[in-house]
């Protein structure tokens, strides 16, 4: 007769290594992606701090999508820092900084 133990187990989550933050994020998911690992927070945490669905979060960091304009001041709020590579200097510039710091499209 065989005896077998019956545990209850408990999925733990596991926080993703070090190798995988992007060094040199190039998108706006690598940066939020980057912020969210520094910060040991999980994806669920980050898009209650946006106000989006964790889906969202997840579509971002594995580039199937890309925010919608009017979440960028929570993402920059988040993030703690602009974000994009844009001549500040110029007018151009200086117009897109405040597009995307108010979320206007």
């Amino acid at each position: 007769m065989v005896v077998r133990n019956t545990l209850a187990f408990t999925k733990i989550g596991k926080m993703p290594y070090k190798k995988q933050v992007p060094t040199n994020p190039q998108t706006l998911g690598e940066h939020i992606m980057r912020k969210r690992l520094e910060l040991r927070l999980l994806q669920k945490d980050v898009a209650e701090l946006i106000g989006v669905t964790e889906d969202s979060v997840t579509g971002w960091e594995n580039g199937r999508s890309v925010p919608q304009m009017r979440l960028y001041p929570s993402i920059i709020s988040f993030l703690g820092y602009y974000p994009f590579d844009r001549d500040i200097e110029a007018v151009s510039g200086q117009m897109e900084f405040v597009r995307n710091t108010k979320g206007w499209d």
